[in-house]
């Protein structure tokens, strides 16, 4: 492309962008009137799509560019009584919440009371001993290889929300696992039990739960009046909006669990544009933001999408940190954009609303279109595959399935037993009281079911004598056969 073409098509650009925002400017430079007018109507527009309509579950929308902020809301805080959500309405955050835990523990270790690589096995010797020491900041960048404890108390026949989950009862579930995902530092999972551990590190080391410290560090100092942690499910919280699933017939989806660190911000658009506005003006010090915004790199080599808590990305050159989050019937996301001094929160209490198109949505009209990626993990970084499938290995036949039958028990996972049954010509996977699973037979010898797949382990007669048990956060469980 010649310089004059170059020239050309840069100016046409640059005019496209600000026709788009209503003439904003995005840099340090306070927006003018006629600037702010046009981001808001850009902002009930993309708000007005993402929500339809305005007697459902709805989202609250903050953000920031320059010196300027524009926070908006549609829909219901509450389907029952008729409340109006609005900016101030305090939604959970979901897995937004953990680059504040993170940030706690980066505190902790510029107080010098902790280092980002030490093992975590000297604040938690309760922790099996495995091939290769838990780093911190394995835990912080989901490259521990622990199992998620979510994955493990769902086999237990405790899925997450049917019961009341703690801090404790996490570390009760990692103190049994004797077996990882894969060698500290070898690749990306995504895990919640990393984040609950770093705050019950949090706790061991200051005295204080994560809960206390940071608001004392925090939220204090930062002015987010609005924003503390679900650490009890059962407390009243004035202003917070429910949250729900479902459509034509919604229904409460309520965090019914006190485990917290992973999740369990509870906070409003306003108190995150906050937040954005401390990490833009590395209000923590030049340290505090390099810790955060490091990037993880794996045995390989290969650089991870994810530092401490936030991907690091790049969008049309500019720098974006993001996370998306998801708990029960809430969804949202933070885009932070430090170059251009810009900020995009969404904070939604409907399962079916799209936080994280919403915010990028916003984020496009602030940058400029994001080029679309090869497929990446949840939050960035690779893409793993829990057990390459040679799909020239045949499916197990219906007439070895008699052989698979019986009843399979974990020392690693506790609760209700599983029992393989055959039953009018399907081979079902049962546990009490009520579940009944159909396992698909696919290549590979595998059998597929709603939570991922299982391969049996079999002896020289044929008989099941193991269960392997395949899933996303918990790559190979193994269930013996009682005899």
């Amino acid at each position: 492309m010649s310089a004059t073409r170059s020239l050309l098509l840069s100016h046409v650009l640059r005019a496209a962008a600000a026709l788009m925002l209503g003439a904003v400017a995005t840099g340090s430079r306070a927006l003018g009137a006629q600037g702010t007018d046009g981001l808001a109507a850009q902002v009930d527009r993309a708000l007005a799509r993402a929500v339809t309509s305005s007697q459902g579950p709805g989202c609250a929308v903050g953000v920031t560019v320059g010196a300027t902020s524009i926070t908006r809301a549609r829909g219901l805080a509450d389907l029952e009584r008729s409340v109006a959500l609005t900016p101030a309405s305090i939604i959970e955050a979901g897995s937004v919440s953990k680059q504040f835990t993170a940030a706690a523990v980066i505190l902790l270790s510029l107080d010098g009371q902790l280092g980002l690589d030490d093992d975590v096995r000297r604040w938690f010797p309760e922790l099996p001993v495995y091939d290769a020491p838990i780093t911190v900041r394995h835990l912080l960048t989901h490259t521990s290889g622990l199992r998620d404890w979510g994955a493990i108390t769902a086999l237990e026949g405790w899925p997450r929300g049917a019961r009341a989950h703690t801090n404790a009862h996490v570390l009760q579930v990692l103190v049994r696992q004797r077996a990882l995902n894969y060698t500290p530092g070898a690749t990306y999972s995504y895990t919640n039990s990393g984040y609950n551990l770093l705050a019950l590190l949090v706790e061991r080391i200051s005295g204080q739960s994560l809960a206390a410290f940071t608001q004392a560090r925090l939220f204090a100092p930062l002015g987010m009046t609005s924003t503390s942690w679900r650490d009890d499910h059962q407390r009243v919280v004035v202003g917070r909006a429910l949250a729900f699933t479902g459509g034509s017939a919604p229904k409460l989806s309520m965090p019914d669990e006190s485990a917290y660190g992973n999740g369990g911000l509870l906070t409003t658009a306003d108190d995150l544009l906050r937040w954005s506005e401390a990490l833009r003006r590395r209000t923590f010090g030049v340290a505090f933001q390099q810790a955060m915004e490091q990037r993880m790199v794996v045995r390989n080599g290969d650089t991870l999408d994810y530092a401490l808590g936030v991907n690091v990305l790049q969008h049309r050159g500019t720098r974006e940190l993001s996370h998306s989050g998801s708990t029960g019937g809430y969804r949202a996301h933070l885009l932070h954009f430090p170059e251009r001094d810009a900020s995009v929160a969404v904070l939604c209490n409907g399962a079916a609303l799209n936080a994280t198109q919403l915010a990028e949505q916003l984020g496009d009209s602030l940058i400029g279109a994001r080029m679309r990626r090869a497929a990446r993990g949840p939050l960035g970084g690779v893409v793993h595959t829990l057990r390459r499938v040679d799909s020239t290995r045949a499916a197990v036949p219906a007439t070895e399935w008699p052989r698979l039958t019986g009843t399979y028990v974990s020392d690693e996972v506790r609760g209700e037993l599983f029992v393989v049954t055959l039953e009018e010509g399907e081979l079902v996977l049962r546990q009490a009281p009520h579940s009944r699973r159909a396992l698909v037979p696919v290549a590979d010898g595998r059998f597929q079911f709603g939570g991922g797949s299982i391969r049996f382990e079999r002896g020289a007669d044929g008989r099941a004598t193991a269960m392997h048990v395949l899933q996303d956060r918990a790559w190979d469980v193994v269930f013996n056969r009682v005899p």
